[in-house]
């Protein structure tokens, strides 16, 4: 919800700016009617500020956390401006994200050591991420323009993750429910963008993405099986990325 409102904010405060600038030249408007095709890769950075995406819990016989590391998300989108300062986007991109988790457990009956277990597994949860956004664009130069965009993800999860006394599934339970795979994520961005007809568009911003529900639930067994879960814990998908993009250069004629 807060993701929500601060990006209905910062729409208001775009075209508020916006109102102020002379309608664009001949020249820029030649982007009008135009589809673009472009390519996207985005380092992902886990933030905790705005939802929580790292976990720790300590007790006097069993520690363990959950910590979401840097990833990077890469793909290709597809853009169609109406007008100069407006347009709908669309693609697909691949997105690994990459979890360490730590455990250690340690119980004793009658001050002797019963179970020691102690562990380090690194995980890579994967995604194909469908994002349907739609862009303004405030012209701060003849070939600059100042972009806010906003709106869903469909994340796919092709399948859940097992190593050594780690299981990483996409539902909270475990059963035949297609809607498992997927999960719903709002997402709003900031960015500049610079626009040339025979070199193409180069784009750099930022944007933040927040899951509706859970990415998914880690369970923690201290033997390897997968049977009874000792500790379950789940799993924010929420994060901030920086995002560079590249579309390939317009054509007048097919807008004629």
């Amino acid at each position: 919800m807060r993701t929500l409102l601060s990006l209905i904010l910062l729409f208001q405060i775009l075209f508020t700016f916006g109102q102020g600038n002379a309608r664009a030249t001949k020249t820029n408007r030649t982007i009008e009617k135009q589809t673009l095709f472009g390519i996207q890769i985005s380092p992902i950075i886990p933030t905790n500020f705005l939802e929580k995406s790292n976990y720790q819990y300590e007790s006097d016989t069993v520690n363990y956390s959950i910590q979401n590391h840097t990833s990077v998300s890469y793909g290709v989108e597809i853009r169609h401006y109406f007008t100069y300062r407006f347009a709908l986007n669309t693609g697909i991109l691949y997105t690994k994200r990459n979890i360490d988790v730590d455990f250690s457990s340690q119980h004793s009956v009658s001050n002797k050591k019963l179970n020691d277990t102690t562990f380090t597994r690194q995980l890579q949860f994967t995604a194909f991420e469908i994002p349907i956004k739609a862009s303004g664009y405030v012209r701060l130069s003849k070939q600059i323009y100042m972009s806010i965009a906003g709106g869903i993800h469909l994340n796919f999860y092709p399948s859940d993750i097992r190593v050594d006394n780690v299981y990483m599934q996409r539902a909270e339970h475990f059963g035949l429910n297609a809607f498992q795979f997927f999960q719903l994520g709002i997402s709003g961005s900031l960015g500049w963008e610079y626009r040339t007809q025979n070199s193409g568009i180069f784009f750099i911003g930022a944007s933040y993405q927040t899951h509706i529900n859970n990415m998914a639930y880690v369970l923690l067994f201290e033997e390897e099986t997968i049977h009874n879960a000792d500790y379950f814990e789940p799993v924010k998908g929420s994060y901030f990325s920086i995002d560079i993009k590249y579309f390939f250069p317009f054509n007048e004629k097919n807008r004629k």
